[in-house]
């Protein structure tokens, strides 16, 4: 349902899915939505895509296929090999890229407001399927992530070290963040926030969000022990040391901001279109959900070049 204005007094249904139930007399459809029946003329109606392209179902096979591979290659050395280690978190980065601009790309048919929330792309097939599946794999992923990290980095580092307790609460927040992006992929979306599956959904995003920042608080914590460990003769260590704290001290304020940027650009009139408080707010956490989903990806991504470099040293 799209496209509605303050004068038809069903506004507050942009964006949601309905079910047709027969054509009217007048023209309109009688649709059931969010437990209530209203008719509805056609143009405000948009069907939501049920088929995927062949070309895109190849591609998203594909790029499972490496992945598994990578998994099984990952379990046979046991983290061990180099290139396959330093693979991983470049990995997550494309998985969040691939499942987030297909999502929404798959999803386009029922954008009502731009942007779409990050979670709202998953409310219906065949985005719904891809959401899952990308969400599922990010966490896989992610988990693989955290252990390489502890096993690799934090226990040799820290092993005869005070903060050693410290190092494995990271990793533990780091498992937590992977808990809630699996809750994700299991719930994606449900139209009434108080049941169980709106529940389990909302408890993922806050254990992903939680995890993370705990995770990220923790590292801050314990980073300058790094440069007292061997790692820090490599010069490009340090520097990915010092970037990754330069995005932890940055979070405060590019996050905040994220979320302000709608009502900023509504004010100065740069939207070129009149908005309601509820479409406004909508819009401000959507841009807020992307912006903070890749900010996190992008900084679990940089321990690429951590597991590159801790085998050389």
């Amino acid at each position: 349902i799209s496209g509605l204005t303050k004068d038809t007094k069903g506004t507050g249904l942009n964006g949601e899915l309905g079910s047709l139930l027969r054509l009217t007399e007048t023209g309109r459809w009688l649709v059931s939505s969010r437990g209530q029946t209203v008719a509805i003329r056609s143009e405000n109606l948009s069907p939501a895509a049920d088929e995927v392209p062949e070309s895109f179902r190849r591609s998203v096979a594909a790029a499972v296929a490496v992945t598994a591979q990578l998994f099984l290659e990952l379990a046979r050395s046991g983290g061990t090999r180099q290139l396959t280690t330093s693979i991983v978190p470049l990995l997550l980065l494309a998985w969040t890229f691939g499942t987030l601009m297909g999502a929404r790309w798959l999803y386009h048919p029922l954008i009502s407001y731009q942007p779409p929330g990050l979670w709202d792309v998953g409310r219906a097939p065949p985005s719904q399927g891809l959401l899952r599946l990308g969400s599922a794999i990010c966490a896989l992923l992610l988990t693989c992530i955290v252990r390489i990290h502890q096993n690799l980095i934090l226990k040799p580092v820290f092993t005869e070290s005070l903060q050693f307790d410290a190092a494995m609460m990271c990793s533990e927040a780091g498992y937590i963040a992977a808990l809630g992006l699996t809750f994700q992929s299991l719930f994606t979306y449900s139209s009434s926030p108080s049941s169980i599956s709106g529940l389990m959904r909302s408890l993922g995003v806050v254990s992903f969000f939680v995890g993370s920042a705990w995770h990220a608080k923790l590292f801050w914590q314990i980073s300058p022990e790094f440069s007292h460990s061997s790692l820090a003769q490599s010069t490009i260590f340090s520097v990915i040391i010092a970037v990754r704290r330069l995005f932890i001290m940055c979070a405060p304020l590019v996050l905040p901001n994220a979320f302000l940027t709608v009502p900023v650009f509504r004010l100065q009139g740069l939207t070129g279109q009149s908005h309601t408080f509820r479409e406004l707010m909508r819009s401000s956490s959507a841009v807020f959900q992307w912006v903070s989903m890749w900010y996190i990806m992008v900084y679990f991504s940089t321990y690429a070049v951590d597991f590159w470099i801790a085998f050389e040293y």
